[in-house]
């Protein structure tokens, strides 16, 4: 995992980068990064990781198969300082009845909810427990961040390049953050997870959300201002993923998605308002 919150910092202090982060929410996304950086320090020391096989991955295929009580007990250290931080920034925010489910044994239910996406079972352990579903969302999202980037650390050798039609993460089976390309003309193209943060190859031409390959149905739309991005969009799904051009000489592995993504909400509003959407 990388240093996002150093990434974080160095970012929202470049006059003209195309940072658009409100200012109110800059020390809680510091605060956040900070979280996940120390969650991820803590799993990858602790010996503790499971030991995977090829045919455990993608993870998300396997449901709650990762989660013996071993590596609950180390998901469970991240519960009190992630509501606590979430309560100290947001303190309208009723996180009680959230934190009470998640320490009382519903952490398994929900992360594997969360892996196999599915919003059903999620919704209905949400209102069980009677918390909020968005928070819930919010929460496991980044439980589970830092302990699946240390695993997928821990387990590199089985994380193979996969064909480039590949739209979900090889290694957790979640949906991508950001996209980018590394050379203007002819350069790579490749998708970072949105969970694990692993990165892997994917077509130059097509759909990051439903696999369309059809030149007449995918469009891209960029701002003079920020030419460094662009948003790719879909028209045969109503999908978009937000793009970033990386020069033929920069280092890709130092460019720091998970951080560009919280930094460019204002090309998520354009989309949305453009009537696109994220999976």
């Amino acid at each position: 995992m990388q240093n996002h919150a150093s990434h974080f910092r160095d970012r929202v202090k470049k006059a003209g980068s195309g940072a658009a982060v409100p200012a109110e929410m800059v020390e809680f996304y510091d605060g956040l990064f900070d979280y996940l950086q120390k969650q991820h320090a803590f799993y990858s020391a602790s010996g503790l990781l499971p030991t995977l096989q090829p045919h455990d991955l993608p993870v998300a295929d396997k449901g709650k198969h990762i989660f013996s009580e071993q590596s609950l007990r180390l998901l469970a250290s991240g519960i009190e300082p992630l509501i606590r931080l979430m309560a100290a920034h947001h303190p309208g925010m009723t996180l009680e009845p959230l934190r009470g489910a998640l320490e009382g044994g519903a952490l398994s239910d929900f992360a594997g909810a969360f892996l196999t996406k599915d919003a059903g079972l999620l919704e209905r352990l949400a209102l069980t427990h009677k918390a909020d579903r968005d928070q819930a969302v919010f929460i496991i999202t980044n439980l589970l961040k830092p302990f699946l980037a240390a695993l997928r650390e821990a387990n590199a050798g089985l994380v193979i390049q996969p064909d480039e039609s590949r739209r979900l993460c090889p290694f957790c089976g979640h949906y991508p953050d950001m996209a980018a390309i590394v050379g203007v003309r002819d350069g790579k193209r490749f998708l970072h997870c949105s969970l694990c943060e692993n990165r892997w190859p994917y077509r130059r031409i097509a759909c990051a959300v439903c696999g369309c390959e059809d030149a007449d149905k995918l469009e891209f739309l960029s701002r003079e201002e920020y030419p460094r991005y662009r948003i790719d969009l879909c028209h045969a799904c109503g999908g978009y993923i937000k793009t970033m051009r990386l020069d033929k000489f920069e280092d890709a592995d130092a460019c720091d998605l998970a951080v560009e993504n919280i930094c460019t909400p204002h090309f998520d509003a354009a989309a949305l308002q453009a009537g696109f959407r994220r999976p």
